[in-house]
């Protein structure tokens, strides 16, 4: 039992220094010996866990999945109206993106190979098609004018989490999750919402 608890710690570390080496450098530039190295076990140790570096990649998209999931799953729980639920999830997203090496290094991963591919990133795509779900419901409720087609709403606020989120590199002084509400305080009058909880 002592063998698997010290066998998941060593599994766990090397995750998360693979994601600072991810979120760091991009999948070209990361270093397993880096990795090995900053977790302290021997590369044999590292590939006993993870046979590559595309293992050690689909490991943590796989964060970012389960990670997104969870809020998603919030969505249809949630209690509040479609306006509140759009910002809550917005804001959710954003601060695992913020806290979370994990997921952080995990989308770094995702729209470092949608450039080279030339395609949105399946998650990309979802998070916009949530956010699309919720500005139709808001529209529909009448919490939110329908003066504006509701794709192009969702592609901007798809934009400002997104945005938000590689601003917070070079704007460190702002913390990302106030610059996310900050945004909505000037787009839901702009959108004509009427309530927020």
């Amino acid at each position: 039992m002592a063998q698997q608890e010290r066998a998941r710690r060593t599994y766990e570390a090397v995750l998360d220094a693979a994601a600072r080496e991810f979120a760091a450098h991009g999948y070209a530039n990361t270093n397993l010996g880096h990795v090995a190295q900053s977790t302290g076990v021997t590369k044999g140790a590292l590939y006993g866990h993870f046979a590559s570096k595309e293992e050690l990649a689909a490991a943590l998209v796989q964060h970012l999945d389960d990670a997104w999931k969870l809020i998603e799953d919030g969505v249809g729980d949630s209690p509040d109206s479609p306006v509140a639920t759009l910002k809550n999830v917005t804001c959710a997203l954003v601060a695992r993106l913020h806290r979370d090496i994990r997921v952080n290094a995990a989308l770094r991963l995702l729209l470092e190979e949608a450039q080279s591919s030339k395609r949105t990133p399946a998650f990309v795509s979802d998070v916009e098609r949530t956010l699309l779900r919720l500005v139709v419901q808001a529209q529909q409720q009448g919490e939110m004018d329908s003066d504006y087609p509701p794709e192009p709403v969702a592609q901007l606020m798809t934009t400002v989490i997104f945005g938000a989120h590689y601003l917070g590199s070079v704007r460190e002084e702002l913390d990302l999750i106030t610059r996310v509400r900050s945004s909505w305080d000037v787009l839901l009058p702009a959108l004509g919402a009427r309530w927020v909880s």
